[in-house]
């Protein structure tokens, strides 16, 4: 039992550590901190408790913290699973990702962040193309010349064009319309 429990645990733990690399630095992009392990609980031939520990910082010489709703906002634990997913991109590889309202529960602060972290991941050459969903955008996000950016103005609700603004949404410089 113990060498068929090594065969599966270390290969097991090669990869969290694969996804850990990835997002300590997502997080360390994002001037905080956080990192992933194998969490066994207390018996570690009981199998059903294994699972993921998922621990973060936001804030600067506070120590990591694991991820839940006691602690963290939903906001933070939002932009935790996205770095996850993002930490996770290189290991599944699709030619598509559509991500829909990530950005639902932040502040501007953590929604400026996850879309800084997505541009840099997707942007990538080896990256799979990604359909990023919202209702809306924090204004003056920094976009790439790799992007295109789509805006849907529908709906018996919605203003006219000229009343909301394009430009107060978009950065001037290199933003594609389609």
């Amino acid at each position: 039992m113990e060498r068929m429990q090594e065969e599966w645990l270390t290969p097991l733990k090669q990869l969290v550590a694969e996804i850990n690399l990835k997002f300590a630095t997502a997080f360390e992009q994002m001037g905080c901190a956080g990192e992933i392990a194998v969490c066994t609980g207390d018996n570690d031939k009981d199998f059903s408790q294994y699972g993921l520990s998922i621990k973060v910082t936001y804030r600067n010489g506070e120590p990591l913290q694991e991820l839940n709703s006691n602690v963290q906002s939903g906001g933070e634990r939002a932009v935790a699973t996205a770095a996850f997913m993002l930490s996770l991109q290189e290991l599944t590889p699709v030619p598509f990702r559509c991500v829909d309202e990530i950005n639902q529960g932040m502040d501007a602060n953590n929604e400026r962040r996850i879309f800084e972290l997505i541009v840099e991941c997707t942007c990538q050459p080896t990256s799979s193309q990604y359909f990023l969903i919202t209702p809306k955008l924090v204004p003056h996000l920094n976009y790439s010349q790799n992007m295109t950016i789509h805006i849907v103005h529908n709906g018996p609700f919605v203003a006219q064009d000229k009343k909301w603004g394009f430009s107060k949404l978009c950065n001037p410089h290199g933003i594609q319309v389609a």
